[in-house]
């Protein structure tokens, strides 16, 4: 039990433990793991160990200026070190300015192998951004001209690279034409997804998250439980 009103860093902490534990007593011999970025996600992967061979996927481009701690592709290779599996990195931004040149690029052989990937995962491993907040590393690099339409549009939260509005509807945003990474519909497609997220601050988003009906397993705090079940 965890009181959501201890520091965000050590929840993080905590949260990591608990998803480190859940996935050593659930992951099987090369099942494929999809792994998005955060402060949370590093350190669930920072907790674990003896865990079975596995392919662990890349879910989206990366941006520099995501904290180094959440990088992607080092998330990524950890987890498959640690696992002895195998790492399938894609190595291209978050975006680019054109969708010629997103064509041209996602064409790339590795590219094209990460990707064809993000229909067949067993499990997806998730942070849950809040815009409301501001706890949301997408809500930190986007261009000001995205943040404002999607603010227009209620954007409440980010699961992976698909944003949400507060009652839970995927909203359009330019990532979709732009980007590279899963798909909200390759997101529903996954075995369990596996959210991980908690205290006050991203709240809000957690609800936003619940109601898409993208995720299979919720891992957050107590106090947030509590909350939610009682909406």
């Amino acid at each position: 039990m965890m009181d959501s009103s201890e520091d965000q860093l050590q929840l993080n902490e905590k949260l990591g433990q608990i998803t480190a534990d859940y996935l050593a007593s659930i992951l099987t011999i090369d099942m494929k793991v999809g792994v998005a970025w955060g402060r949370v996600l590093s350190s669930t992967i920072n907790h674990l160990h003896d865990i079975p061979p596995l392919d662990v996927v890349q879910l989206s481009g990366v941006h520099p200026k995501i904290e180094f701690n959440q990088d992607l592709i080092d998330l990524i290779h950890k987890m498959a070190a640690i696992s002895q599996g195998k790492a399938h990195p894609i190595y291209l931004p978050m975006w680019v300015e054109n969708e010629e040149l997103k064509s041209q690029l996602i064409s790339d052989t590795y590219i094209t192998e990460a990707c064809s990937l993000y229909s067949k995962l067993d499990i997806i491993l998730t942070g849950i951004g809040s815009w409301e907040s501001g706890a949301s590393s997408l809500f930190n690099i986007f261009p000001e001209e995205w943040k404002n339409e999607l603010i227009h549009k209620d954007v409440c939260a980010d699961v992976c690279i698909s944003l949400l509005d507060s009652q839970g509807n995927i909203l359009n945003n330019p990532i979709d034409n732009l980007g590279f990474g899963i798909t909200s519909e390759q997101l529903k497609e996954a075995k369990n997804v596996i959210g991980i997220a908690g205290g006050k601050e991203k709240y809000e988003a957690i609800s936003a998250a619940l109601k898409s009906g993208l995720l299979s397993t919720l891992i957050t705090d107590f106090n947030t439980a509590i909350k939610l079940l009682n909406e």
